[in-house]
């Protein structure tokens, strides 16, 4: 069972950047499984540089269109349920303006798995303490040769996208997680947030799927967006694409980014 996503497009209706545009990018977290085996994969825009993000000018009259990106899109292989045994899947999709090239090859840098696997080391070198990881996390991120570390996951990530052209698909692999290190999450992005400000986290959406298994061995999903809690979907509903809206808005209100892509989940290849 397979969760695929594409964001097709984007458009920018306010910004605060002298000249009327701004430059975005975004990443993206997916934690799935159960409650007691939680697993991770992330990842973020792969276009156009490490340093940099796609140019947006302002639509305020809704004249100039979108902007096609099909970037960030991932493809991520879902852990199974029993009967009996509900599945959970959280999506979040982060838009970020970038203004500093090191701040943004660092915020990047902590969407990758490898970040990942270095936050869960860290934890438990720390004994479970969410501050002294936290700051060493931050020193991490710091390193002198990020600039390589992000490039190469970026060029991996390429490389994946060229395969699914290709028909052949590429998955982004689930890292494990332990449920007391879920937290952790947040900190890394808070810890961005006040680390790297020049580079604005304009906003952040959450989506989450939920799916069990039938005793005839059937899946059943449900989605959770803003609206709420969605009805109950088959198999086959869910293989077709199911296009998403989002909308990011700056707390004080004074840039706001558009974007939309969909969602399919593939039962079988």
């Amino acid at each position: 069972m397979f969760l695929h996503f594409n964001h097709e497009a984007a458009r920018c209706l306010k910004t605060r950047d002298a000249g009327n545009d701004g430059e975005y990018y975004w990443t993206w977290r997916v934690l799935a499984g159960t409650n007691s085996q939680p697993s991770l994969a992330q990842g973020f825009s792969i276009n156009p540089e490490i340093d940099e993000g796609t140019r947006l000018e302002e639509d305020k009259d809704n004249e100039l269109g979108w902007v096609q990106l099909n970037d960030p899109k991932f493809t991520i292989e879902l852990p199974d349920v029993v009967v009996g045994e509900d599945g959970n899947v959280r999506i979040e999709l982060f838009c970020w303006e970038h203004d500093k090239a090191k701040d943004s090859k660092a915020i990047k840098q902590a969407f990758t798995n490898p970040a990942l696997q270095q936050l869960i080391a860290l934890h438990e070198q720390q004994k479970g303490d969410r501050q002294t990881t936290g700051e060493r996390f931050a020193t991490w991120l710091e390193e002198d040769d990020i600039s390589d570390a992000v490039g190469q996951v970026r060029v991996a990530m390429q490389d994946k996208v060229k395969a699914v052209a290709g028909s052949v698909l590429a998955l982004n692999p689930l890292a494990a997680i332990a449920s007391a290190a879920v937290p952790l999450l947040e900190d890394v992005t808070q810890l961005l947030i006040r680390n790297h400000n020049s580079d604005d986290l304009v906003g952040v959406k959450q989506i989450e799927l939920f799916y069990t298994q039938t005793e005839a061995g059937q899946y059943r999903y449900r989605w959770l967006r803003d609206q709420g809690l969605e009805p109950t979907l088959t198999a086959e509903q869910v293989e077709q694409p199911n296009p998403q809206e989002f909308t990011f808005r700056r707390a004080d209100g004074k840039e706001v980014v558009r974007s939309k892509g969909f969602f399919q989940i593939w039962t079988t290849l």
